[in-house]
């Protein structure tokens, strides 16, 4: 009866201070965005180019990180481990693909994101326009980022790209791996990031081909009631183990 009063009151604090905590955690973590030019290689197909990038950068303290590191260890026990499913738009020329990191962050962490441009054919021999950005619930836009340069070069050169089996068909009937034209990039989301569901979005645009937009949608929270519940179950392995050693203790 003592342990389980005990665990309904630990239960209370954790409802209570769970909230609280990872709102301190993510003011004293203190993100800072930096929106200066930066020169970046980013690896298009087979060739490398220089282009400038205005890419958001955060700076993350260790000042309660561990506790935070903890819940989250505990969270990823409980089920945090869901599998992120791409988010494909197709069009004449081009398809965009998106697939994030994950589809849960607190508040003051780091959105992070694979990018992937599959060109159908057309010659790059245009300037190309990335584009992404965070909106929260209430379509406010975070961390915005531009990106020119060249086209990507063609997913499957001298060959037909095969979109069904995601394979370059050769006109004499081979088939080989298409190039993947792949781009990370992070958005660190502010240390008071509105709890809720959020969207990153994607924009791709040529002289040829009209912007293509696709998105993502994943959640910010303060807390997870996963955590919370596995906190609590780890209160009752502890106490278990402590009382089944009280009465092997007796018994010797």
């Amino acid at each position: 009866m003592r342990e389980l009063l005990f665990l309904i009151m630990i239960s209370f604090v954790f409802l209570l201070v769970l909230p609280s905590t990872y709102s301190n955690i993510a003011q004293s973590n203190n993100v800072k965005f930096d929106f200066t030019l930066k020169p970046s290689m980013s690896s298009v197909g087979n060739n490398s180019e220089i282009h400038t990038v205005l890419n958001p950068t955060a700076r993350n303290d260790t000042k309660g990180h561990l506790f935070h590191r903890i819940v989250e260890i505990i969270e990823g026990a409980a089920g945090g481990g869901k599998k992120v499913e791409a988010k494909k738009v197709v069009t004449v020329y081009y398809d965009v693909i998106l697939i994030l990191d994950k589809l849960r962050y607190k508040p003051g962490e780091i959105v992070g994101a694979t990018i992937i441009i599959i060109n159908k054919g057309d010659d790059p021999d245009r300037d190309a326009i990335l584009t992404y950005y965070l909106l929260d619930k209430h379509n406010r836009t975070y961390g915005h980022s531009e990106e020119l340069f060249k086209e990507v070069p063609p997913t499957c050169p001298n060959a037909e790209y095969d979109d069904f089996q995601d394979v370059c068909m050769h006109p004499n009937g081979s088939t080989s791996e298409p190039l993947k034209s792949e781009f990370h990039r992070r958005i660190a989301l502010p240390p008071d990031s509105t709890v809720g569901e959020w969207r990153w979005y994607v924009e791709y645009e040529t002289e040829i081909q009209e912007l293509v937009s696709v998105h993502q949608t994943f959640r910010v929270d303060k807390h997870s009631i996963f955590a919370l519940i596995a906190l609590i179950i780890l209160i009752v392995i502890v106490i278990s183990s402590y009382r089944n050693k009280e009465r092997w203790k007796r018994k010797i």
